[in-house]
C-alpha cells in the first residue's frame, strides 16, 4: 500500500460542498485584502514590481529546534502582530512607500545585509526572520539576473499578455528567474500569476483554467486533516503528526499527492485554483497550526475527515 494517496470520494465529497458555496471566491490582492498596508494603491506605478519582488519572499515563516517544528514566525510592525506572509507583504510595502525604488530590480541586485534586515526588522529595530541570509541572497540574486537580462516586472507581463498563450509565455520567462526558478511545483511563479491575473488593473489576462495550485504549508495541512489526502499508518504518517522534520523525497511524496489532489478539487467543483487556494489559506484562521481546530465553524465540517492530529510535511526550502 502506498504511504501517500488520494482520497476520490473525500475529494469529491468536500468538492460538493463547495460547489456550493458563493463564498468560495479568489482574492483580489488590493489595498483592503488581509488587512489595511499590505498592498499597493490600484494603479500604483510599481505595483507590478512590488509584487515581483516581494513573492519571492514567501517562505519558511517559522522555526524549528533541529528536529521538529517549534513555531510559526510573527513579527510586531506597526503595532500588529502579524503572521508570516502578511508581515513579509507589509515590510515590503511599508519600505515601497518610504522610497519606491527601493521596489526595483536595480536597487534589489545593491542591497546590502544590513539595509535588509532593517527592511525585515520588527518595531524593536530587530530582525528576527528566519532564514534571513537565503531571503538576502535571493534578493540580490533576482535584482541581479533581472538587471543582467535587462529585464523590467512591468515589461514581462506586458509582453505575456500580448503572447499567443499568456500564461505558458509568463510561465518561461519568470520560471527562470531566482527565486522562481527552484520549485518544482512552481508556488510562488503560481501565486505571482494569480496576484497578478486578480489584481483590480488585471496586469496579466489569462484563463481560470490555466492556473496551477499552490502548493504551501497551509494547503497540504488542510488537505492532510480533511482526508482528502491520506497517509497510510507507519513511521510517515507518525512523524507528520510530531511535527518531525522528514526527507526530501517523504516532502515530496506528499506535496506531490496534494498538487494531484487540488486540480481534482477544482474539477470536479467547479471553483478555480484561485479561488480554492484563498479559501484552503483562509482556514489557517479555522485549521490552526499550534491549537486546536476550529471545527464547528468551518465550511467544510460536515464532510471532514477530522484528521486534526496531522501536520504539513517538515522540511527547510526556500520554496514555500
Amino acid at each position: 500500500m502506498a504511504e501517500v494517496t488520494i482520497s476520490g470520494d473525500r475529494v469529491a465529497r468536500i468538492a460538493e460542498v463547495l460547489a456550493g458555496m458563493q463564498s468560495v471566491q479568489a482574492a483580489d490582492f488590493s489595498p483592503g485584502c488581509m488587512g489595511q498596508g499590505l498592498f499597493p494603491p490600484v494603479g500604483h506605478p510599481k505595483a507590478v514590481d512590488f509584487f515581483f519582488a516581494v513573492t519571492l519572499h514567501q517562505y519558511g515563516f517559522w522555526s524549528d529546534d533541529g528536529e521538529r517544528y517549534v513555531q510559526p514566525y510573527y513579527g510586531m510592525l506597526d503595532g500588529v502582530r502579524r503572521k508570516g506572509a502578511e508581515f513579509m507583504f507589509r515590510a515590503f510595502w511599508k519600505a515601497g512607500e518610504a522610497d519606491p525604488d527601493f521596489l526595483l530590480p536595480e536597487r534589489q541586485a545593491e542591497l546590502t545585509a544590513i539595509e535588509l534586515q532593517k527592511v525585515f526588522a520588527e518595531d524593536d529595530g530587530v530582525c528576527r526572520l528566519p532564514m534571513f541570509e537565503s531571503h538576502y541572497n535571493l534578493a540580490r540574486a533576482y535584482g541581479r539576473y533581472m538587471v543582467d537580462q535587462r529585464l523590467e516586472p512591468a515589461g514581462m507581463t506586458s509582453l505575456a499578455s500580448v503572447a499567443p498563450d499568456p500564461f505558458e509565455h509568463f510561465r518561461f520567462r519568470v520560471g527562470r528567474i531566482p527565486g522562481y526558478a527552484e520549485d518544482p511545483h512552481e508556488k510562488k511563479l503560481s501565486l505571482l500569476t494569480i496576484i497578478l491575473k486578480n489584481r483590480p488593473e488585471n496586469f496579466l489576462p489569462i484563463k481560470d483554467s490555466d492556473l496551477i495550485p499552490i502548493v504551501d504549508y497551509h494547503i497540504q495541512r488542510t488537505f492532510l486533516r480533511t482526508g482528502m489526502v491520506e497517509l497510510a499508518p507507519g513511521s510517515l504518517r507518525t512523524r507528520v503528526a510530531e511535527r518531525r522534520f522528514l526527507t526530501p523525497e517523504e516532502e515530496s511524496s506528499i506535496r506531490t499527492e496534494v498538487f494531484r489532489a487540488v486540480q481534482q478539487l477544482s474539477q470536479t467543483s467547479g471553483k478555480d485554483i484561485a479561488a480554492l487556494d484563498w479559501f484552503f489559506f483562509s482556514l489557517r484562521r479555522k485549521c490552526y497550526e499550534m491549537e486546536a481546530p476550529d471545527c464547528a465553524t468551518c465550511g467544510v465540517n460536515a464532510v471532514c475527515a477530522h484528521h486534526v492530529e496531522l501536520f504539513q510535511p517538515v522540511l527547510r526550502t526556500t520554496y514555500y
